[in-house]
Parts: C-alpha cells; sequence; structure tokens
C-alpha cells in the first residue's frame, strides 16, 4: 500500500474550530502557496463533480 505525502502546505495550514482547512499563512513561502492553489483547483474539480474532500 503506498502511503500519500502530506502536502508542502500542511505546516501553514489554518484550520477553523471545526478543524477545516480555511487557507494557509500569510508568510508561507511561494512553494507552499502553489501548493495550496493546486488543492483548491482540485477541490473544486472535485465538487463540481459531487465529491467532497
Amino acid at each position: 500500500m503506498k502511503t500519500q505525502e502530506k502536502p508542502l502546505f500542511w505546516d501553514y495550514a489554518i484550520f477553523n474550530d471545526d478543524a477545516e482547512l480555511i487557507g494557509i499563512e500569510e508568510d508561507a513561502p511561494q512553494e507552499a502557496v502553489e501548493s495550496y492553489e493546486e488543492y483548491l483547483k482540485m477541490k473544486k474539480k472535485a465538487e463540481e463533480e459531487g465529491l467532497k474532500l
């Protein structure tokens, strides 16, 4: 079984009180920002297909 690596933005993730990802820290490095933007695109596409991440 293959394990999934944590996303580059994970160390900069911000969560609300319900443990939902709501953003990343403002001082996150560019590679983390780009990783988070890719995640948002993937999430939007999944939601359009009826999936929830």
